[in-house]
């Protein structure tokens, strides 16, 4: 929102309160591209690079995992496609929508690992053969009741076995994840956060698989965190 020159300019302004809300504001707007993802209507971080339109906490928690190789299945595409696909995961996404379905495809039409379809019917959108195969399952377009009902199926009658769930927006669905909790009775992380365009707090839910893990590339490292190690860190 503002230059790393005007923020330092306006906090000679503030007061001690003030400025600590400034800089928490700066994080958000600025390090984390919230401003710029509500100037462009996209879902994109500070460098304008394409995120998924999860809860920021989980974004930053899925790009922890080494993600190349990684085969996701995602029913609804777009700039969350693009995140999986540019860390070297091959992603097959399914899409209801004629129009989002050509603009998806053109944008990652020299993706390599990327396949995409069009499924314009509840039945042929939900039940897909591709789940047996899926490392990682994200339920964040159309039909997620029934999208969460059909991989909660396969992942009882053990022909899924991904390692991770993602529902987003599983404040909305509390069923659902009631549900989902019953009959899989794996762990379940809520990330709540603030999202790319969004002026108002979501959440995105990870179920983990108890028997399967993917590899992490790298420790921790908030946006806007301090950057510091502990000095007592070390082995156990």
């Amino acid at each position: 929102m503002l230059s790393s020159f005007g923020w330092k300019w306006l906090k000679l302004l503030l007061n001690r309160q003030q400025k600590t809300e400034g800089d928490a504001l700066r994080v958000l707007s600025d390090d984390l591209g919230h401003y710029r993802s509500v100037l462009e209507v996209r879902c994109v971080d500070a460098a304008g690079e394409e995120i998924p339109w999860y809860a920021y906490s989980a974004i930053e928690y899925i790009d922890s995992y080494d993600l190349n190789g990684v085969r996701v299945l995602e029913y609804g595409s777009g700039h969350s496609s693009v995140f999986y696909a540019k860390r070297g995961a091959m992603v097959t996404a399914i899409e209801h929508s004629q129009g989002w379905y050509d603009e998806v495809s053109k944008t990652l039409a020299r993706s390599a690992g990327f396949d995409i379809h069009l499924a314009t019917e509840p039945e042929t959108y939900t039940r897909r053969p591709e789940v047996a195969d899926a490392d990682i399952v994200v339920i964040d377009g159309i039909h997620r009741r029934l999208c969460a009902g059909y991989v909660m199926e396969e992942v009882k009658a053990g022909r899924a076995v991904p390692a991770l769930i993602v529902l987003d927006n599983s404040e909305r669905y509390p069923r659902v994840l009631a549900s989902l909790d019953a009959a899989m009775r794996w762990p379940r992380a809520d990330f709540t956060d603030f999202a790319p365009i969004n002026a108002y707090r979501q959440v995105t839910s990870i179920y983990f698989n108890p028997a399967r893990q993917i590899s992490r590339r790298r420790a921790p490292a908030p946006i806007g965190g301090l950057g510091e190690i502990a000095p007592d860190d070390g082995p156990l």
